[in-house]
């Protein structure tokens, strides 16, 4: 066995010393008139792409093609077009200026579609100029930090040229290539370029906080560049068993490996494994993937399709984006300093995590760009282009929140999406939707909150054991209090309204869906319903600044009552009036409304009370309040 072992050695050995060569001998069995492909990102080959550019002037009509620019935008941008023109598949920040000069050609395309691509000749390769780590002991060697779709361009091409790089890592799963797959090697050593950790702003971090509330144990992450995925993985620290699956793999996925947050444990597709495409990073990333059996690398083909992405559970896809419209639609300009201005990747992820069970598309973004101007848009610039539908976006996240668009109107849409644009804009943004006719004409403008919305926030524990949300109500939430208030009794509503109403429309349901979280309060209680969520209550505050007490009012569905919704909600008025300084709560309560009454006394809340207009008129002033009591609704 040993000795045909050593037979097998010595042939590929041999193969591989008549291949070895030097630049200019390879690069001149390429014919004119050919199209190339390049090495792409931190796979750019960088040597051979500098010879390419001094080649011999008779080497003419060449076409080389790239996806994820580097160097080779600056080395091939000024050679004449009658010798090279570079095309990109993938407009990264290196071609970007180039495009829109027009030096360099682009051809939008989804990721997942090139090898495909490749493979059928639809984009037929004449010749691949690639990097690869040197042959390992079975004459193997790895594309290392691309894959991508440099695999399917190697094997698809009619000549392949590789630089061989001993420090490129030698990566596991699709990486590997055998030496009688490549015409000529040319040997050359030099350090992978690297991108440098720039510090994020406060706004990036605001962003990173709000995706992060997304996120949730077991969560499959795809991330890509930027400052936003950057300030995400701060945010998770206290996340568990997270897992990789995405085309871009950065220092910031490796910081969350390196805490032990990533483990892949739950993980239904490569169970244990961080799988990406391309790595590109720093030399701490580049050394912890090398010959590292957790860390596996495969084509766009796979990680990019949709179909495989869905085959995990809990995607959590985040992508980022020029500009929002308010129907969601996503555009980015083609040219700009936009960085991720191509929908290649953001499509297929988008969509594969929309299929996944529990999946969040998320497409995030600042609320204002460098010039102060919205990026959440009435209608998207002249400039810019669609590269995600509005039915393919579920949540879009800035500095002011999150918005759920997923299963939405067009109204709903736009109201959430001015909830989180900049407050200067928001009026503005709320004329341009009612000339649309996007909203009711008499819409209420939205009020000013806080950023972080957080620590009015709570989750109440029910006697059934389930757990309730309370948040503050927004104006999307309009459809779903009309539901609460028809799942009240008749007598319900009158206890509430002090008049026997039977409808709640539009111009009365829209006033319980203010908050400017001072003189007026409201939240809801929500429970879960299948993915999505149920109103089981709400609660409402206004204060009344000369007296400093809020009078307040609860709800709760007929069909939830008796498992602490009204308690859980008065308890979470209280803690929020608290924190605003209010000195307490008043309450007009009919005698006949014994839940009402039940919920202030249960607990045994001191409260004054005097007859009033027939009714009740309760006040609970917080001074007098036991520690006990305070502590329980400071616990919410």
């Amino acid at each position: 066995m040993s000795d045909t072992l050593d037979s097998r050695t010595a042939k590929w050995r041999d193969a591989y010393r008549k291949r070895l060569t030097d630049a200019n001998h390879a690069l001149e069995q390429i014919p004119s008139g050919s199209r190339i492909f390049l090495g792409t990102g931190a796979g750019e080959p960088t040597l051979l792409v500098e010879k390419l550019a001094t080649s011999p002037s008779d080497l003419a009509d060449l076409e080389a093609i790239q996806v994820w620019p580097m160097r080779s935008v600056s080395i091939l941008r000024n050679v004449p077009d009658e010798r090279i023109r570079l095309t990109t598949l993938y407009p990264g920040p290196s071609a970007i200026d180039a495009i829109e000069r027009g030096q360099v050609d682009y051809t939008p395309v989804f990721l997942s579609r090139l090898p495909a691509l490749f493979r059928s000749h639809r984009i037929h390769i004449d010749a691949a100029i690639i990097q690869v780590s040197p042959p390992d002991e079975h004459g193997y060697v790895s594309l290392g930090v691309s894959v991508d779709v440099t695999k399917a361009a190697a094997q698809s091409a009619d000549l392949v040229i590789a630089q061989v790089n001993p420090r490129m890592p030698r990566t596991h799963g699709d990486s590997f290539l055998h030496i009688t797959d490549i015409d000529w090697f040319v040997r050359h050593s030099h350090a992978l370029p690297q991108i440098p950790s720039e510090q994020g702003s406060e706004v990036h971090d605001r962003i990173g906080m709000f995706v992060a509330q997304l996120v949730s144990d077991g969560a499959t992450l795809h991330v890509g560049l930027g400052h936003v995925p950057k300030a995400a993985s701060k945010h998770l620290q206290d996340r568990r068993d997270l897992g990789v699956h995405t085309e871009f793999f950065g220092d910031w996925l490796l910081d969350l490996v390196e805490a032990g947050l990533i483990t892949n444990s739950r993980k239904t597709l490569h169970r244990g494994k961080t799988v990406a495409s391309y790595c590109l990073g720093s030399d701490r990333l580049y050394d912890f993937v090398n010959d590292n059996p957790a860390f596996e690398m495969y084509q766009a083909s796979h990680v990019n399709s949709p179909h495989m992405i869905a085959k995990n559970d809990l995607v959590v896809s985040l992508t980022t984006a020029h500009q929002v419209d308010l129907t969601g639609q996503v555009g980015s300009p083609l040219g700009g300093k936009n960085p991720y201005a191509s929908p290649e990747g953001q499509t297929d992820f988008l969509r594969g995590a929309a299929l996944s069970r529990g999946g969040r598309p998320i497409v995030a973004l600042a609320s204002t760009d460098e010039a102060g101007r919205s990026r959440i848009v009435g209608r998207l610039d002249e400039n810019v282009v669609v590269t995600a539908t509005r039915a393919d976006v579920h949540y879009v996240v800035t500095e002011y929140g999150i918005a759920a668009l997923e299963g939405k109107t067009i109204r709903e849409r736009t109201l959430a999406l001015i909830d989180i644009a900049h407050p200067d804009v928001r009026n503005e943004l709320l004329d341009q939707a009612k000339h649309k006719k996007f909203v009711y004409q008499d819409q209420l403008p939205p009020p000013v909150g806080p950023r972080d919305t957080r620590g009015f926030t709570a989750h109440h524990q029910l006697r059934d054991g389930t757990s309730a949300t309370i948040r503050p109500v927004t104006a999307t939430d309009e459809r779903m209090l009309q539901e609460l208030f028809h799942g009240l009794t008749e007598t319900d509503r009158y206890y509430r309204f002090f008049s026997s109403i039977s409808a709640l429309p539009h111009r009365a349901a829209q006033k319980l869906c203010r908050t400017n979280y001072r003189d007026e309060m409201a939240v809801i209680a929500t429970i879960p319903r299948g993915e999505g969520e149920l109103v089981a209550g709400s609660g409402q505050y206004i204060l009344n600044r000369r007296l400093n007490l809020a009078e307040f009012a609860v709800m709760v569905h007929k069909d939830h009552r008796n498992k602490g919704i009204g308690t859980g909600i008065v308890r979470h008025l209280i803690r929020i009036a608290r924190q605003q300084d209010i000195r307490g709560l008043r309450a007009q309560v009919l005698p006949q409304n014994k839940p009402m009454l039940h919920i202030v006394k249960k607990y045994g809340f001191p409260v004054q009370s005097e007859i009033k207009d027939a009714a009740l008129e309760l006040t609970l002033l917080f001074q007098d309040l036991p520690a006990h009591l305070i502590n329980d609704a400071d616990s919410d």
